[in-house]
């Protein structure tokens, strides 16, 4: 065997290279369910930068059409399958988040969707709420975390029920009755002049 021979031999001999690390998991996964809403929106925010489509230039001036009919029909039509999308979209992150905590499972859809407007003043929400289907993982990540902070604010708010339970509670315990008494009943043919002024003034001042 010649020594070019033997070289190549033992060149091919060699054990491959390292196997590549896998890449870390995507936003949404287990990781991210302990991640703030906040958090998750700041990561998710270069993320879908990346993978956000750019827009189409506006077209200039003297490169626009005259408006006819046709036009107007198209864009009303565009318009409408816009908001047939969003409205769709809306309706499955209302879902997502009322599924995601079990203390919303009684919560009107109209809060969920009036808190979901709200978060949506968040340009960082917007961009993820349009790019929902590029990253769908990231994007219910971001709803988890959303519904976690909802369910905190829903659980705030005073409810009636539940404070007149708690203070017959707190009444039982103390031996206090919550009940107001009986009203007895006033023989007026048994009083006195004095007695039946008196009760005609007790009364008025009730």
């Amino acid at each position: 065997m010649t020594d070019a021979t033997q070289a190549v031999t033992e060149e091919k001999a060699k054990p491959e290279g390292q196997p590549k690390v896998a890449p870390e998991a995507e936003a949404g996964g287990s990781d991210a369910q302990e991640k703030s809403l906040d958090e998750l929106l700041a990561e998710g925010e270069e993320t879908f930068k990346e993978k956000s489509k750019p827009e189409d230039e506006p077209e200039k001036e003297d490169e626009k059409k005259d408006d006819t009919g046709l036009e107007r029909r198209i864009e009303t039509l565009e318009k409408d399958r816009i908001k047939e999308r969003v409205d769709k979209g809306v309706a499955e992150a209302v879902k997502t988040i009322r599924e995601s905590n079990e203390a919303l499972e009684n919560v009107s859809d109209l809060l969920v969707e009036g808190y979901l407007y709200k978060k949506a003043e968040d340009p960082r929400f917007m961009l993820a709420f349009n790019n929902r289907g590029t990253d769908p993982n990231a994007w219910n990540g971001i709803l988890k975390a959303a519904g976690k902070e909802f369910s905190a604010l829903v659980a705030e708010i005073p409810n009636p029920e539940l404070s007149a339970s708690r203070q017959a509670a707190q009444a039982a315990s103390r031996g206090v009755s919550t009940e107001s008494p009986p009203e007895e009943k006033v023989d007026s043919n048994k009083m006195t002049d004095a007695q039946f002024a008196a009760h005609l003034k007790g009364l008025d001042r009730a």
